[in-house]
């Protein structure tokens, strides 16, 4: 249920999700397997002419960027396509399994995108970007940073005044943003965030190309998903 424009966000959360700095920040490296069956739906359930091989190869390598250096090398295989999940969400990650390391990362991973999305209200559908690698639909942008005890931190990049098919539809490079996320941590089943936060670590995932002002939330155990629409 996870949902918006915000590239890379959440880059602080996932440091501290994974674990030291210096381990965490290794080279990653994102293994995309795309599942063929069923087919990407079509209109009206999807508008704007891409496709999601595309899209989740921008998104992988946006995540790429963010750990590109350090020790040691980060590798992580994602399976991913469309199919019939919770009738409450939009795309949903499953962690397959962890891998080596300290602490052991989530080596394997598989994202869904529905073919039965929850949409209502004034919701259209999916916004499929034909450019994902930029953000010429959407006219605004603001950041926001929070302080840290090592300095001032971007949590969040949001991108709004949609235009086109982006209007009034859920921007599926940021569900793609948002599930790898997951994929790299911020998971209440993976072993390395049950560790360090026994009980008691929320997280926001903010995500965020907006359509409208619509917000829903919610709470899986530590973990707590907020999804902002505007």
């Amino acid at each position: 249920m996870r949902v918006q424009r915000v590239v890379a966000g959440i880059a602080l959360a996932c440091l501290m999700a994974l674990g030291p700095s210096h381990t965490a920040r290794a080279g990653l490296q994102i293994d995309l397997v795309y599942i063929e069956n069923p087919p990407q739906p079509g209109s009206p359930l999807i508008e704007g002419g891409g496709q999601l091989r595309e899209i989740m190869r921008v998104a992988a390598e946006s995540w790429e960027r963010i750990f590109k250096r350090g020790g040691g090398n980060w590798k992580l295989t994602i399976e991913y396509g469309w199919g019939r999940i919770g009738p409450s969400l939009f795309a949903q990650e499953y962690k397959v399994s962890e891998a080596g390391n300290n602490p052991a990362r989530i080596g394997h991973s598989c994202i869904l995108f529905s073919t039965n999305p929850p949409f209502e209200g004034p919701l259209l559908g999916f916004f499929a970007d034909p450019t994902p690698w930029n953000n010429s639909e959407y006219l605004e942008y603001a950041a926001q940073s929070t302080p840290t005890d090592v300095g001032w931190v971007n949590i969040a990049r949001t991108f709004t005044a949609p235009t086109g098919h982006a209007i009034d539809r859920i921007d599926m490079l940021m569900l793609a943003l948002h599930e790898i996320g997951h994929a790299l941590g911020l998971d209440d089943t993976y072993s390395g965030f049950r560790n360090q936060f026994p009980g008691s670590g929320t997280f926001t995932i903010r995500t965020a190309r907006l359509t409208r002002a619509l917000r829903c939330s919610s709470a899986v155990g530590t973990l707590q998903i907020s999804t902002i629409f505007h």
